[in-house]
């Protein structure tokens, strides 16, 4: 698999070794370190407000 698409990857949903690799990778560039920890923490908040909106949603009904 390629860099790219393994820092598209949910870190979540990846290997150690996998996990490690992205570690080497980020260690390369600040930048790109920021914008990938960025990204996990938008899916994280994605995440979390999904699921306070569907218990709102179940409370209601």
């Amino acid at each position: 698999m390629g860099n790219k698409k393994l820092l598209e990857r949910r870190n979540d949903s990846l290997t150690k070794a996998e996990q490690t690799l992205i570690e080497r990778i980020l260690q390369l560039s600040f930048e790109l370190k920021e914008s990938y920890w960025f990204k996990e923490a938008l899916i994280e908040w994605y995440d979390y407000s999904n699921k306070k909106c569907h218990k709102f949603i179940r409370k209601m009904d």
